[in-house]
């Protein structure tokens, strides 16, 4: 069985090699057919979005706007729509400029984005980020 791990915090071509980790992990989460390497993937997500939330949703745009896979893209979208969806603060705790990086990826990939499967999925998690922020602004 493979393994899938995430290089340690701190090293240095965090930035590169975080992003390339990242990808790995969506890539096996979405064309994994093992079902064990699978939960691995989730978990390992998991535990990137608790310890580096930043780098999650920075790492998640990158990989929606500049990934050539488009079932990679549109994972990331997924993975982006999911957070925004539920009631926790992890969007709410990350810096202010990560959560306006997150908002223009999301705007520009809508109107950037060829492929149809995944232009539906970035427009839905827009639209989740659009009713995330609305909330809690009441």
């Amino acid at each position: 069985m493979t393994s899938i791990t995430t290089s340690p915090k701190g090293t240095s071509s965090n930035s590169s090699q975080a992003l390339h980790d990242l990808e790995k992990i969506v890539r096996a989460n979405v064309r994994g057919s093992d079902n064990e390497l699978r939960s691995k993937a989730e978990v390992e997500l998991k535990q990137i979005k608790q310890r580096q939330p930043a780098n999650y949703f920075t790492g998640l745009c990158a990989l929606m706007a500049h990934s050539s896979d488009p079932m990679i893209r549109s994972f990331a979208a997924v993975l982006l729509r999911q957070i925004l969806a539920v009631t926790d603060d992890t969007y709410d705790n990350i810096p202010f400029q990560c959560q306006a990086q997150v908002r223009q990826t999301l705007l520009t990939c809508c109107a950037e984005e060829k492929d149809r499967d995944t232009l539906l999925q970035v427009s839905h998690a827009l639209g989740q980020c659009a009713v995330h922020i609305l909330c809690k602004q009441r």
